[in-house]
């Protein structure tokens, strides 16, 4: 029964159990559900975390904040510690995975929908503030362009959940979304970011997930979708009394022609998550062992300041700070290992997650390609530290189409070297 339970909050990183901790976001029910016998790690990995765990100690002494510093360290774990729970998982354990996966993608969608249609009653509304404290009735409803979060604390997280549960989705069903079957449901994604999210994350989470099927013969299909995205992103700015946030930023890179105009419109929209992941990467240029685990009580604001971007100028540290930076980790995984452990550490990280992979024929299917270029996306430039579904999902992909499902058979007994020529065929 906990395993059930612990296999559905996997993909609720943000629903808390109530345990009187403030200052957290992302609960370890993905840790927990990788205590495990069928967690197998590799010595790489194992070795890494003891470095990690070093570095932590570490700084329990010259930084004096425990609690930080043990967040930082779990919320590493967490995020990637659950990709070897899976991807030697047996099928009894996959289909419960599977299963947890989908439901959690329908509840999410049902809860959505009734938030965009102001259908939520309140008691649901309390319940999911309960487990997910920091939403409120702003972020449900949708002003300023926005749209809502679903069970996830704003938009751009639950962007994250739902791009990734869309890409699996495509592979579990083994659907092309330029082939007669998928289009339609490609546009019903398309639909859902401009009408129920709205949030520019999830056009920019779509654009990474779709540069995964480009092909010669699949250009045509991308820039008929691209030409139709500019002229929806032009009607709505310019006839609309409240776009969405993503058509609005589209808009103002595209038509507004002002290079300042552009810059301020995107400093702005990333909120804190553009300084913070530059940030974080210029810091670990710098300093090739980063600062330590826990470090970015210390060293954010100085990494934040190495971007060459005013504090002043970002509405959201005017609102919350006074128009000051102040200490945050990087959004990104990737930025934030830089931060911590510098890019020999994080390099280190990178290398031993990827050589876990055992099996890179995933790559030849075209679904597979693009769980991996949305995963690349998010660990490096667009996510949040200590979400589990990045590695989570890509490790269910590689698992359904290496080992769990026979109809990627013919896919994969290709020759070792792909045939770009090979990528661009489309199934019906």
């Amino acid at each position: 029964m906990l395993r059930k339970l612990l296999a559905h909050l996997l993909f609720l990183p943000n629903v808390m159990i109530p345990l009187g901790m403030s200052g957290i976001e992302t609960f370890p029910h993905a840790t927990l559900f990788s205590l495990n016998r069928r967690t197998t790690v590799t010595v790489g990995y194992a070795l890494i975390l003891i470095i990690l765990g070093g570095s932590a100690v570490y700084g329990l002494f010259t930084i004096g904040q425990p609690f930080s510093i043990i967040r930082d360290y779990v919320s590493i774990i967490n995020a990637s510690l659950i990709f070897y729970r899976i991807i030697h998982t047996d099928r009894e354990d996959y289909d419960l995975i599977v299963k947890a996966l989908i439901s959690i993608f329908l509840l999410n969608v049902g809860i959505s929908i009734l938030q965009r249609t102001s259908l939520l009653p309140n008691f649901m509304y309390e319940a999911i503030r309960f487990f997910i404290p920091r939403v409120s009735r702003e972020t449900l409803d949708f002003m300023g362009g926005r749209g809502v979060s679903g069970l996830f604390p704003e938009p751009a997280y639950a962007a994250y959940a739902m791009h990734y549960w869309f890409a699996f989705l495509f592979i579990y069903t083994k659907t092309h979304p330029f082939s007669r079957k998928g289009l339609p449901f490609l546009i019903l994604i398309l639909i859902w970011d401009l009408v129920v999210a709205r949030s520019a994350t999830d056009i920019a989470y779509l654009g990474a997930y779709l540069i995964g099927y480009i092909t010669l013969k699949n250009i045509p299909y991308l820039t008929l979708g691209l030409i139709g995205l500019l002229g929806l992103a032009y009607v709505n700015v310019n006839f609309s009394d409240d776009p969405p946030r993503s058509l609005w930023l589209i808009y103002q890179f595209i038509f507004g022609l002002d290079s300042e105009t552009m810059r301020y419109a995107f400093l702005n929209e990333s909120g804190y998550r553009f300084v913070t992941t530059y940030g974080g990467y210029l810091y670990g240029l710098a300093n090739p062992f980063g600062g330590g685990i826990g470090s970015f009580l210390i060293h954010s604001v100085e990494a934040q300041e190495m971007t060459g971007v005013m504090a002043y100028e970002l509405h959201f540290f005017l609102n919350a700070n006074d128009g000051h930076y102040y200490a945050m980790r990087p959004s990104a995984f990737g930025s934030a290992l830089f931060l911590a452990i510098g890019w020999v550490g994080a390099l280190s990280f990178v290398s031993v997650l990827f050589s876990s992979i055992s099996d890179w024929r995933f790559l030849r299917v075209p679904q597979g390609r693009a769980v991996f270029s949305l995963f690349l996306f998010s660990f490096f430039a667009l996510g949040t530290i200590g979400d589990p579904i990045p590695t989570a999902v890509l490790a269910l992909s590689i698992l359904t189409i290496t080992r769990m499902d026979d109809r990627y058979n013919s896919e994969l007994e290709g020759p070792a070297k792909i045939d770009p020529k090979s990528l661009g065929k489309l199934p019906d």
